[in-house]
């Protein structure tokens, strides 16, 4: 009964064990955190995610600075909160942008000739490939307001900028 319950130690069958791809994140580099002098780069996005932070909906943008010098190659995040996820927080996840939210303001920033959007609809596939100019912070305080050491200071991306 057991050689007939398990199919896959037949050789005409392959264990699926075997045929799964493991998952590799691309976002590796992303969890290290850089601290870069502040100013204004030129980046590209690498992708975006959808997330549920402290109960809210989120959205995180990922961009490598592309600007040729010592910050060549560093991956930064912009995070901003959106009205509502469109399924499960993922990569390339769907989501409801804020009417009046920094998202959509950020975005005609960056596409100033493109008309009104629906929030429900932001296509994002126009943000892949393009050299976008994104002014860069330090983050020198925490989520309580107390002061981080020098050794626990890191950059984020601080808004997108028009191109």
């Amino acid at each position: 009964m057991n050689s007939t319950n398990n199919n896959y130690n037949n050789e005409s069958h392959s264990s699926p064990i075997k045929n799964v791809i493991p998952f590799k994140s691309n976002l590796s580099a992303i969890d290290e955190t850089h601290l870069i002098k502040e100013g204004v780069y030129e980046a590209t996005l690498n992708t975006w995610e959808t997330t549920i932070s402290f109960g809210l909906p989120r959205l995180i943008l990922y961009f490598t600075i592309t600007e040729c010098g010592e910050h060549f190659g560093k991956t930064f995040r912009k995070f901003y909160y959106v009205k509502k996820l469109n399924g499960k927080p993922k990569i390339k996840g769907k989501f409801i942008a804020k009417c009046s939210g920094s998202f959509l303001k950020h975005w005609y920033k960056v596409f100033p000739k493109i008309k009104r959007l629906r929030t429900d609809r932001v296509p994002m596939q126009n943000l892949n490939g393009i050299v976008i100019k994104v002014k860069v912070r330090t983050v020198k305080k925490d989520f309580e307001g107390d002061k981080l050491p020098e050794q626990m200071q890191y950059s984020v991306v601080d808004e997108l900028l028009e191109n």
